[in-house]
């Protein structure tokens, strides 16, 4: 049996039925609602449980899946493909943005390629590239370990200002805004 981190790692979606879902979003308020609560006093604790309660619900959806599937089935070549974008992007999207890069070393078109992750995932391919590097952009800009010229380098943008574009329209605000918004 594979574990759940390669579950996720290979199937990053999930299909619920609402009921499984209404729960899962409700968990989530939940800890959107405490992380958000103003006073001093965070209940890690409390946190910590709806957590877990998410992950459950994930590991058990898996378990359900692998023994109603058998998961002896071939994983088609549709599957295979994302599958290996994936984890492409996770190597690669500090240096390369472009869907052409990923699908030279993939060996398809890009159309080919945005068009089989978008079945797969319901995703295009350079929505997946440009998530990567803004939740990457967003660690870095959390850490403040770095002035905004360092992250821009860190992530290989060719300026300053088109990095605040990019981040900007991915987010709807600069990279400072969002700074200060933590």
């Amino acid at each position: 049996m594979a574990t759940l981190q390669d579950f996720l790692y290979n199937n990053p979606y999930c299909h619920f039925c609402d009921g499984e879902m209404e729960e899962n979003l409700a968990i989530y308020k939940f800890i959107k609602d405490k992380i958000t609560e103003n006073g001093e006093y965070c209940n890690e604790a409390s946190i910590k449980g709806y957590i877990h309660a998410l992950v459950f619900n994930v590991y058990f959806k898996h378990i359900t899946e692998e023994r109603n599937n058998n998961r002896i089935c071939r994983v088609s070549r549709q599957q295979e493909l994302f599958n290996r974008f994936m984890k492409t992007v996770q190597e690669h999207y500090i240096y390369e943005r472009g869907i052409e890069f990923y699908a030279n070393l993939l060996c398809v078109t890009p159309k080919y390629l945005s068009q089989i992750v978008h079945r797969v995932s319901g995703r295009y391919a350079g929505e997946y590239i440009r998530n990567c590097v803004i939740l990457e952009a967003k660690v870095l800009i959390r850490s403040r370990a770095y002035n905004m010229q360092q992250i821009s380098e860190k992530l290989h943008f060719t300026s300053l200002s088109f990095f605040g574009r990019y981040f900007k329209q991915a987010t709807g605000y600069t990279p400072l805004q969002y700074q200060d918004r933590e």
